[in-house]
């Protein structure tokens, strides 16, 4: 397939933020090439970035669904990529992708734990997370910032192993939010499952339903393995919730993202049009 290197173009957008079309290799048949954004956050009194993908064909009289990854250097990238592949073959719909980048080491170790959960699981006089700031800033100000300018018919929200946490997090602190959650390769066993009897309380009192792909690799760590275990058995203890839970054939903590996020995507679009 052709490859394509587009060059970079910055647009003024707002006062609070600006529009840079970034370098990317992509196929003909891929997701259009990224857009960064950068906006000041009122929320976590910091600068922040995120990066979109829009759908190759991209129509603005359309709405559709709208992915927002954690880890978004990394994990927007093959989500977007194989979100057209996918849409390609016609088996999940069109959908945008927006990655949240770290903007540095500590953003990440405090961001994506939740508030009940220390940053350093080793160190017990490391401060706790702040995942539920990060989530107010998600829904009170990059939401709003992108459903602004793109229309949306349903959120997902897709984490890689620490940010799986606050995406699992994200269901007790905000369960509407999100329709979708992807948790890939997420450490629940950490701190003797605080995440898993937090959700166990939360399960027995709440309503809310949710779409959630979890998946670990068939090598990652005895206590990776247990831990999506006692996951997938609370979650599926709820009547509402559609659950795909996932082992990786050979997959270890490094590479169970990239190569479960295409079955998670599959689920997906099954359950997405199961709803029409």
């Amino acid at each position: 397939m052709k490859k394509i290197l587009l060059g970079i173009v910055v647009v003024a957008f707002t006062a609070a933020a600006t529009l840079v079309v970034s370098d990317i290799l992509r196929g003909n048949d891929g997701p259009s090439s990224a857009i960064k954004i950068k906006l000041f956050s009122n929320v976590l009194q910091e600068d922040r970035e995120a990066y979109i993908w829009l759908p190759r064909l991209y129509d603005s009289s359309r709405s559709y669904p709208v992915f927002y990854a954690v880890d978004g250097s990394s994990l927007g990238t093959p989500l977007a990529n194989d979100l057209a592949v996918l849409f390609n073959a016609g088996v999940v719909p069109e959908g945008i992708v927006v990655g949240i980048p770290n903007m540095t080491s500590e953003n990440r170790e405090s961001n994506l734990v939740p508030p009940f959960m220390r940053q350093d699981h080793t160190d017990n006089n490391s401060p706790q997370g702040n995942a539920d700031r990060f989530l107010d800033f998600i829904e009170k100000e990059l939401i709003p910032f992108v459903e602004g300018k793109y229309s949306s018919s349903s959120r997902a929200f897709c984490g890689n192993s620490r940010g799986g946490l606050a995406v699992m997090y994200s269901f007790i602190k905000k369960p509407s939010l999100f329709d979708s959650r992807f948790c890939l390769s997420t450490p629940f066993w950490r701190e003797d499952g605080v995440l898993i009897d937090s959700l166990r309380k939360f399960v027995s009192s709440d309503t809310s339903s949710s779409f959630f792909y979890l998946s670990v690799g068939e090598n990652e760590t005895e206590n990776m393995r247990n831990g999506h275990r006692e996951m997938t058995q609370t979650i599926e203890a709820r009547n509402d919730v559609l659950l795909n839970s996932f082992i990786t054939p050979r997959a270890i903590h490094g590479d169970n993202a990239l190569i479960s996020i295409p079955d998670g995507l599959v689920k997906w679009g099954e359950y997405v049009k199961g709803r029409k």
